[in-house]
C-alpha cells in the first residue's frame, strides 16, 4: 500500500497556512522563469491531454442545513474516455519528498516554487507512478502511461499517471 503521508502532510500545511506570497521560497534553485502567475494554455501541444479537459469536472452541491453543504463530482464523458488509456501529459515535477530522482510525484500545470503551496487544485495535479525514476527540473516535461480516474480517493486526488515515463514530442 501506498503512504499518503506526503500528500496528508500537505493538506496540513494548507490547514495550518502559508505564507501571503509563496512565490519568494525558491528551494535555493533557479524557479522556472514561468512562475505561479502562468497560463497553462502555453504547455497545450498536439497529442497531449490539456490541463482544460482535467478540470472539466460536473460538480453537483446540496445544501444538508444552515452552513452544511454537501458536494459531488462526476467525471465528464471525455475524461472518462482516457479512463485507462495511455495518454501523454505536459507539465511540472512537484515533488512529494526531497530527492534529485523521483518515482511518486504530483505532475502540475504550475512549476513549483514554495515549499509550504499546493501547485493548484485537484484538477491541476495527477499523481505520477513512474516506471523509472525521473530526475528533478523545473522545467516542463512532457510524460506517457496509463491514466486513472480516482474515485472516493483518501487523498483527495482526482487523477493517477501509471507507468510514466519522459517522452519527447515530434
Amino acid at each position: 500500500m501506498k503512504s499518503v503521508w506526503p500528500l496528508l502532510f500537505l493538506a496540513s500545511v494548507l490547514a495550518i497556512g502559508a505564507p501571503k506570497d509563496c512565490r519568494a521560497f525558491t528551494f535555493g534553485q533557479q524557479v522556472s522563469p514561468l512562475g505561479r502567475d502562468h497560463d497553462p494554455k502555453m504547455l497545450e501541444r498536439a497529442g497531449v491531454v490539456s490541463w482544460d479537459t482535467l478540470r472539466e469536472l460536473d460538480v453537483t452541491y446540496e445544501t444538508k442545513g444552515p452552513g452544511m453543504t454537501d458536494f459531488r463530482t462526476s467525471f465528464t464523458s471525455a475524461l472518462l474516455e482516457l479512463d485507462g488509456k495511455t495518454v501523454k501529459l505536459i507539465g511540472f515535477i512537484y515533488p512529494l519528498e526531497a530527492a534529485e530522482q523521483h518515482q511518486r510525484f504530483l505532475l502540475s500545470a504550475y512549476p513549483p516554487s514554495c515549499p509550504f503551496c499546493l501547485p493548484g487544485g485537484a484538477t491541476e495535479m495527477v499523481e505520477v507512478l513512474a516506471s523509472t525514476p525521473v530526475k528533478f527540473t523545473y522545467d516542463a516535461l512532457v510524460l506517457q502511461g496509463r491514466f486513472e480516474l480516482l474515485r472516493d480517493d483518501p487523498s483527495g486526488l482526482l487523477y493517477r499517471l501509471h507507468d510514466a515515463r519522459p517522452v519527447v514530442l515530434n
